[in-house]
């Protein structure tokens, strides 16, 4: 630790915010602020409470002018101005120092599997949505949860992986890519050919895939690299896959609106190979573009 950062003194809820990172992990600050709000035992009335809540985050913005926490502008389709917070990477001796003890990895470290923190973020946005939909009974983007194996012994790992109840009293697997259309037209033939193969893995007769990505752009553009990937192979060859592409923000909208995921209005581009061929479904049903609380 330099001189400087010894003489840095930080008030007590500059120390409640700081310790509330170090021993969670969390890193959006609608979630340190709250925790540190069930710190000090403040009643569910004040926590809604503006002028309570300014002032644990002023405290977080007095710890990142002080250099020992770190905020990541993060691009999230889903919240405007969105921002995660960590202690400062190589300044955990500062942390020890005001609060004796070592910080647990911040939240932010489950990025290192992925290519970018936007992509990071966005995987776990669709976590989020997925369970807030109600559909499933277990969703997860842990790798470890994840991981698959594909009948020519490949190993397959999907962003997010859910598990639903069918109507005959068992239970199903859904996969979903969240896709920002930044792979190589054959990497992403890769995950498709992988994909292609979930028929056999979970014992059902069709591949679902479920391509979500960023916005309406990105979407059409995955759309036609679907289809330059169905010209490759041939529809006789996939008349056993079901390709859906959506968007965050469609995702979100429809859920919202009480819509299940596999409604046909929470997704922009259907491909029913077996009943369209190369023919893809569009939903024209246009959404109202949102955002949700901005993070400060």
């Amino acid at each position: 630790m330099s001189d400087k950062q010894n003489t840095i003194s930080i008030s007590s809820h500059e120390k409640l915010v700081l310790s509330t990172i170090g021993e969670t992990g969390l890193y959006e600050s609608s979630d340190i602020i709250s925790a540190c709000l069930d710190k000090v035992k403040v009643v569910d009335f004040f926590k809604k409470d503006t002028a309570t809540r300014r002032r644990y985050e002023y405290a977080l913005q007095k710890l990142i002018k002080k250099g020992i926490v770190e905020k990541l502008d993060i691009n999230n389709p889903l919240k405007h101005r969105y921002a995660a917070y960590r202690i400062t990477p190589g300044l955990e001796e500062a942390y020890e120092k005001f609060l004796s003890e070592k910080p647990v990895p911040s939240l932010l470290s489950g990025a290192k599997d992925h290519a970018t923190l936007e992509h990071f973020i966005g995987v776990i946005e669709l976590e989020k949505l997925l369970l807030k939909s109600g559909n499933y009974s277990f969703v997860s983007s842990k790798r470890s949860d994840c991981r698959l194996i594909t009948l020519s012994n490949l190993e397959y790992i999907p962003d997010v992986i859910a598990k639903y109840s069918t109507h005959g009293g068992g239970s199903g697997m859904a996969v979903f890519e969240y896709e920002r259309n930044t792979h190589t037209q054959q990497q992403f033939e890769e995950k498709l050919n992988k994909a292609k193969g979930l028929n056999n893995i979970f014992k059902v007769q069709r591949s679902q895939i479920n391509i979500v990505t960023n916005n309406d752009v990105n979407a059409d553009e995955l759309k036609a690299r679907v289809l330059e990937w169905i010209d490759k192979t041939g529809t006789d060859r996939l008349e056993h896959v079901i390709v859906r592409i959506s968007t965050l923000t469609r995702l979100d909208f429809n859920i919202q609106n009480d819509r299940l995921v596999n409604d046909k209005r929470s997704w922009r581009w259907i491909f029913n190979i077996q009943k369209n061929g190369k023919r893809a479904d569009f939903n024209k049903e246009k959404i109202t573009r949102f955002y949700t609380k901005s993070e400060p």
